[in-house]
């Protein structure tokens, strides 16, 4: 099989085994790259290690457009899709052996994102509450919602307004994998959201999205991290918090408010505890004293 079929193979694997859009044109983005640098019409089981060599260390992976050199984490993006599609390809036993199974990822800590003090949180949601309009009215509750429940932003921004459930006091999203949770909203938020789907209903638009842009299409996380700089700079606010970072908030003020790590990796619905400690943007001795109560 030629690698372009297969690349289309593998995309629609993705799709089956309910990898977000995000997730999707991610690899897909980086395997065209691999495709362009290869050539699409060549046979996949004619690709072996030393292309993968010069591929992952080509001018394609590992520089910018204007020369300078790519951060060590995109690289290892590329390597990371690479060693996907590849993976897939061999158990699917469409190549008898992996020309990516030598590849290597470095394994770096990710540093915390910066995060919203209580008070900066305070002035952030009082600096969208201070302003009339549905723009400010809907990021709002936007924000309000990941502050509130530690939400990812593709789960918030992939919210239908069927899945609010006010009453019940949760939210269903669609998380990794496909699989549904359901998400509790504390008392202030779902006032917000009660209030907010009364005046999303009276809009008209095909789209079941809880969360539309202007053009009534579905916010996308580009216009999400826009209207979050946009809202920091209006509070006064001068860090970067990006909408992750707002998740990381959430994290890091549950973790000061129980000093339980465990009640923190649920409540991000993480599976390895390992993965929650770097949602926690604490000093070391309260993270330390958060591990030796579990």
């Amino acid at each position: 099989m030629q690698l372009r079929p297969a690349l289309e193979r593998f995309r629609i694997h993705l799709e089956a085994n309910g990898h977000s859009r995000h997730t999707v044109s991610s690899y897909v983005h980086d395997l065209q790259v691999m495709a362009v640098a290869l050539s699409s019409d060549m046979e996949l089981g004619a690709i072996g290690p030393d292309d993968m060599a010069r591929f992952l260390t080509s001018q394609a992976v590992t520089r910018k457009a204007d020369g300078t050199p790519k951060a060590p984490g995109s690289v290892d993006k590329v390597k990371s899709s690479v060693k996907a599609f590849f993976r897939w390809a061999h158990e699917a036993g469409l190549v008898g052996a992996n020309p990516a199974a030598t590849i290597h990822l470095r394994h770096r800590r990710r540093p915390a994102p910066d995060v919203l003090t209580p008070q900066e949180k305070r002035h952030l949601v009082k600096a969208i509450d201070l302003t009339r309009g549905p723009k400010a009215e809907r990021d709002a509750v936007l924000i309000d919602l990941i502050l509130n429940t530690g939400l990812r932003i593709s789960e918030t921004l992939g919210l239908d307004m069927a899945d609010v459930a006010v009453a019940d006091k949760h939210v269903s999203v669609t998380a990794k994998g496909g699989s549904t949770d359901k998400v509790f909203i504390n008392g202030k938020t779902r006032k917000r959201l009660e209030a907010y789907l009364k005046v999303r209903r009276r809009v008209l638009a095909e789209s079941p999205a809880l969360f539309l842009s202007n053009r009534g299409q579905r916010l996308c996380v580009r216009q999400a991290e826009f209207l979050v700089d946009q809202w920091l700079a209006r509070a006064g606010i001068a860090k970067h918090v990006t909408v992750h970072g707002l998740r990381h908030t959430f994290a890091t003020h549950l973790l000061e408010r129980t000093g339980n790590l465990r009640t923190v990796q649920e409540a991000l619905r993480h599976r390895n505890i390992g993965t929650t400690t770097l949602y926690t943007h604490q000093a070391s001795e309260a993270l330390a004293e958060a591990l030796e109560a579990l």
